[in-house]
C-alpha cells in the first residue's frame, strides 16, 4: 500500500494508538483526514488495520465515510462554516453555486475523490464476520483482496530469506527451510484435525510463520 501510494503521489495517513486513544481522538484524526483530502485537495490514503479498533464506533464512522463520504455529527457548526470559507474559491472555480449546501457538497465530493480507504483486517474468527454484518459498507463500498494460505514453495522461499544472513548455515539452509515449512504445515493439519474432533479452533496464519522463522 505504501509503495502504491508513493508511486501515485498520495499521502499515507494513519492513526497512532495510545492508552488514552478513544472516540474523541479518532474523530479529531478524521477531521485531519478531511482537511488533507477535502480542504487542501491532497490525494490521500487512509490506512487502517483491525488492531487499531479500540472501539467499535470507529468502524461505524468508517462505514459512513465509505458510504456517503460523510461521518455524522463529526463537525461542529463553526467548523462547517470554516470549511465552507476555506473551499469557497475552489468551489466557485469548479462552477459550483454560492449556497452553503452547494459549497459543502463540493467539499464532500472532493474528499471522496481524493481519499482512498485501505482496511487491513484478518478474516479469522467471529469478529470479522460480525463487523461485516454490522457495517455493510466494509464490503459494499470496498474491493476485497483476499490473501490465501501460503504454498509450500512460498514458505520455503520466505524462510530462506531469513536464513541467508545466518553465519555458518549456508550448507544446511535448504534443509532448515524445509523443516520450517513442514512444521508450519503440520500445525495447520493438526489444527484442522482438532477442529474436526474437538470443535475447537486454533488459528495458524502467515504471521505465525514469520514469528517462527525469526
Amino acid at each position: 500500500t505504501r509503495l502504491a501510494a508513493y508511486i501515485a503521489e498520495y499521502k499515507v495517513f494513519m492513526i497512532e494508538i495510545s492508552r488514552t486513544y478513544r472516540a474523541l481522538e479518532f474523530k479529531d484524526d478524521l477531521k485531519k483526514l478531511y482537511d488533507m483530502a477535502g480542504t487542501k485537495n491532497q490525494p490521500t490514503v487512509f490506512l487502517f488495520n483491525d488492531t487499531q479498533i479500540v472501539m467499535e464506533s470507529f468502524l461505524e464512522d468508517i462505514n459512513g465515510l465509505l458510504g456517503s463520504g460523510e461521518v455524522p455529527n463529526l463537525f461542529a457548526a463553526d467548523e462547517v462554516n470554516g470549511i465552507r470559507e476555506a473551499v469557497r474559491a475552489d468551489a466557485t472555480k469548479a462552477g459550483m453555486g454560492e449556497s452553503p449546501q452547494e459549497i459543502w457538497e463540493f467539499f464532500i465530493e472532493r474528499t471522496r475523490s481524493n481519499l482512498h480507504v485501505v482496511l487491513c483486517m484478518s478474516p479469522i474468527g467471529e469478529a470479522f464476520r460480525r463487523r461485516v454484518r454490522m457495517f455493510p459498507n466494509l464490503v459494499n463500498c470496498c474491493t476485497l483482496d483476499w490473501f490465501s494460505a501460503w504454498s509450500d514453495p512460498a514458505l520455503k522461499e520466505v524462510s530462506m530469506k531469513f536464513l541467508a544472513g545466518v553465519e555458518g548455515l549456508a550448507d544446511a539452509a535448504e534443509n532448515v527451510s524445509a523443516i520450517f515449512a513442514m512444521v508450519h504445515t503440520s500445525v495447520i493439519e493438526r489444527s484442522d484435525k482438532m477442529l474436526e474432533e474437538l470443535k475447537r479452533r486454533n488459528y495458524v496464519t502467515p504471521t505465525n510463520y514469520l514469528e517462527l522463522v525469526k
